[in-house]
């Protein structure tokens, strides 16, 4: 009791607004013990030295100022929370029995966790670490590392692994085929150029954009549903294994291939900004999403993908797409291709069309009745038949070879952009426009 009168009037000095009162609920008792501390956002500031609180299992100082924690003699200390403090050294070698450590937002260089067997939670990101040695912790489930400096990462007898964020750090290879129980990898922003993870098969979502990967492999990894690779290096992408798959994010990498013919779950489909000459998706009967813009493709063939609500295959080469079985089609960008001819008549749901800087000299928008935003400028259309568009709000039909333009049916029109000059609209006054 004295131990604890002490530290609490040396930190009232200093202006913490730690509660004098050893019954308030900031104190747990067990058979007259002090065992929990919570002094989170209690303006504690300079060192807290609590070594004498020898039956003390949980402390709670996060979110104040100090510079120091001294935890040397709590044995029985299972769960230390010390983030967003301004501490630049961190000994926990004598809590054996500590379980969970959060010191996220401090100052720290070095942390040795080597004396923690029993340590199951380990965050420390938003730090200075240059290394991170977690050989002894074998019973880590959660490791968050983000955010530090760390050049290598060695998990390997961290076997009951399931969570790993240690993204935005100066990792260039990483290792998970000793954590078969690995659930969620977050390591985007590294400098990844390996990533090994045949062994990892319960991995269930992976982010490791924006690295140097030139390859991955994730055809051992079955239970993955959501997987982010984007912004890499990649020419080989290997996703064949992985049944469980529903988001695949590869855009911005450099494939000029990619066979997701094995991932007959997948729903969203993201691949923009590669070099694909070619793309099939036609055992991908679950897709709802799909971009693939800015490639090479000449040829899409989306007829089994009976499902699908938003389609981007823009800046490519196509010079036909059907789509008439594409009855849930919501959203289609298509611009910016070689387009001669484009009948969306069977696709009665469609509300966004972008079909500029195509060939066009047909347009079927005949039963698109939800249709509410249609750019269709720069193309070679002499008609434009919107009369059953009559949910039609945007409108942009310049530089086309439109003499007139009949808007009758549009009441809900209200932004209108065409050749000013050289089309005659028809029915103005019924629509919104000014």
């Amino acid at each position: 009791m004295a131990i604890m009168q002490r530290i609490i009037q040396d930190q009232r000095q200093k202006g913490s607004t730690v509660c004098d009162n050893l019954t308030n609920e900031q104190y747990s008792w067990t058979k007259g013990r002090l065992v929990q501390i919570n002094w989170k956002e209690q303006n504690l500031q300079g060192e807290l030295n609590i070594s004498g609180l020898d039956a003390l299992t949980d402390l709670d100082c996060s979110n104040n100022q100090l510079v120091s924690v001294v935890a040397s003699g709590c044995a029985l200390l299972r769960s230390l929370q010390c983030s967003s403090n301004q501490l630049k050294a961190l000994d926990v070698s004598e809590n054996p029995e500590l379980r969970s450590l959060y010191c996220t937002k401090n100052e720290l260089t070095y942390l040795n966790v080597r004396q923690n067997p029993l340590l199951y939670t380990l965050a420390c990101p938003d730090n200075q670490l240059s290394n991170l040695d977690i050989s002894n912790n074998t019973l880590l489930v959660e490791l968050r590392c983000q955010r530090n400096l760390l050049t290598g990462l060695d998990v390997s007898n961290a076997s009951n692994l399931k969570e790993l964020s240690c993204n935005e750090n100066q990792l260039t290879g990483l290792n998970l085929n000793a954590n078969p129980n690995l659930k969620n990898l977050f390591c985007p922003e590294n400098e990844l150029t390996s990533l090994e993870l045949s062994g990892a098969a319960g991995l269930e979502r992976i982010e490791c954009q924006q690295n140097k990967l030139g390859s991955l492999d994730l055809s051992k990894n079955s239970r993955l549903t959501t997987v982010y690779c984007s912004q890499n290096q990649l020419t080989s992408l290997n996703v064949n294994g992985a049944s469980s798959l529903t988001f695949l994010d590869c855009r911005q990498n450099q494939l000029t291939t990619l066979d997701a013919g094995g991932a007959d779950a997948l729903q969203q489909l993201h691949c923009h900004y590669n070099q694909l000459n070619s793309l099939d998706v036609s055992t991908n009967t679950r897709l709802t999403e799909l971009w693939c813009s800015n490639n090479q493709f000449y040829l899409l063939d989306v007829s089994q993908n009976t499902l699908l609500s938003d389609l981007d295959c823009a800046h490519n080469h196509l010079s036909s797409l059907m789509l008439n079985n594409n009855s849930f089609l919501h959203s289609l960008r298509c611009d910016n291709n070689e387009l001669s001819t484009l009948d969306v008549s069977h696709n009665p749901k469609l509300d966004l069309l972008f079909c500029y800087s195509n060939r066009l000299n047909t347009l079927n928008l005949k039963g698109d009745a939800a249709l509410s935003h249609l750019n269709c400028e720069d193309n070679q259309l002499s008609e434009l038949d919107i009369s059953e568009n009559t949910l039609l709000y945007h409108l942009d039909c310049k530089n086309n070879k439109l003499s007139s333009l009949d808007v009758s049916n549009n009441t809900a029109l209200a932004q209108l952009s065409y050749d000013s000059f050289d089309v005659t609209i028809i029915g103005k006054s019924n629509t919104k426009l000014k």
